[in-house]
């Protein structure tokens, strides 16, 4: 189930129910869309739901868009890239990105991948235009 807090009162209030286990949800700059990973397929996938914030009614998140079907996993290190219109994610030693096109019918292009991220990288973290990454690894020995 994915909720949010509501500033008055200070309760949650749930977005989605799902027979399916919804994570890593990252709302978008312009509160319009979820990006979230769900075990809905295998491997874990990456998904964006679209929704009114002002309208929310509880269920299924009917209008969701597959985003990746080669996986999207890994540590919480992806997030909204380029004003909003990018949704960047960790897969299999790669970061990859998959840009979205909000104007008319909500679409995605395919999956692409960035680059290689550090062997045994942990958690990362972006920029705001996703232009520089920073990775949590461990110390090269260089004896």
């Amino acid at each position: 189930n994915m909720v949010r807090l509501d500033p008055h009162p200070r309760e949650p209030l749930q977005l989605i129910r799902e027979e399916f286990s919804v994570n890593q949800a990252l709302l978008s700059p312009d509160n319009r869309f979820i990006a979230f990973t769900s075990d809905e397929t295998r491997p874990i996938n990456a998904w964006l739901w679209s929704f009114n914030p002002d309208t929310v009614a509880v269920g299924p998140a009917s209008e969701k868009l597959k985003l990746t079907t080669d996986g999207a996993g890994g540590p919480l290190s992806w997030g909204w890239g380029r004003n909003g219109h990018e949704v960047t994610y960790r897969n299999a030693g790669t970061v990859g990105a998959v840009a979205i096109s909000t104007s008319g019918t909500v679409s995605a292009q395919a999956p692409r991948v960035l680059f290689r991220h550090p062997e045994a990288a942990g958690n990362a973290t972006a920029s705001r235009n996703g232009e520089r990454w920073a990775f949590i690894a461990p110390a090269i020995d260089r004896r």
